[in-house]
């Protein structure tokens, strides 16, 4: 459910956690766990969410 939820609000799978390599280690090790990695843009993120939560004068 939180995948689907962060893609909606921008963010992309990169790379699915599962242990079953010694690089998923290191990801592992700084995340706590297994998972989906994500990435956003975040120049477009602010562009995109900044005109919903943006001044309400």
């Amino acid at each position: 459910q939180l995948v689907k939820f962060y893609t909606r609000m921008g963010f992309k799978a990169v790379h699915e956690v599962d242990g079953s390599s010694m690089m998923d280690l290191a990801h592992m090790l700084v995340w706590g766990g297994k998972g989906t990695r994500m990435d956003a843009d975040i120049e477009q993120l602010l562009m995109k969410w900044s005109r919903r939560f943006g001044s309400q004068d």
